[in-house]
């Protein structure tokens, strides 16, 4: 997935500020383009700060202050929002879209999906199939 993709997939889920704020900051936007380039990569706190060259306790800190949120709950957003794009634009299987996204399981999947849409990715499916 090409990043102008992934970052309006991401706009879609969060305000538009904050990640345009995070892709302005030099170090915190090196760390929001690999979660964007790469979202089903196993990212960890530490390689994140890494790639924004701050030790894990500032990389929490900025990232928090300027985006709002923390890296992991926008990782999430991001996550689903590729999801979501799979979902309503494949008929990739579950499992495989779970793997694309991040999520070693199709349980842990679904239950972020539900969490994230308040549906299942497969009646979130149903319902985009049947709106075509």
């Amino acid at each position: 997935m090409k990043i102008s993709e992934a970052l309006a997939q991401a706009l879609k889920a969060e305000d538009c500020r904050t990640v345009f704020g995070l892709l302005g900051d030099a170090r915190l936007g090196r760390a929001l383009r690999a979660m964007l380039e790469r979202p089903e990569h196993a990212w960890t706190l530490e390689q994140l700060a890494q790639q924004a060259a701050m030790s894990r306790a500032s990389f929490v800190r900025a990232f928090s202050a300027l985006g709002g949120t923390s890296p992991w709950i926008l990782l999430t957003r991001i996550r689903m929002e590729k999801a979501r794009g799979l979902l309503r634009q494949t008929q990739k299987s579950l499992l495989d879209i779970a793997a694309e996204t991040g999520y070693q399981s199709e349980a842990a999947f679904s239950r972020n999906f539900r969490q994230a849409f308040g549906e299942s990715p497969g009646r979130f499916r149903r319902q985009a199939d049947s709106a075509r």
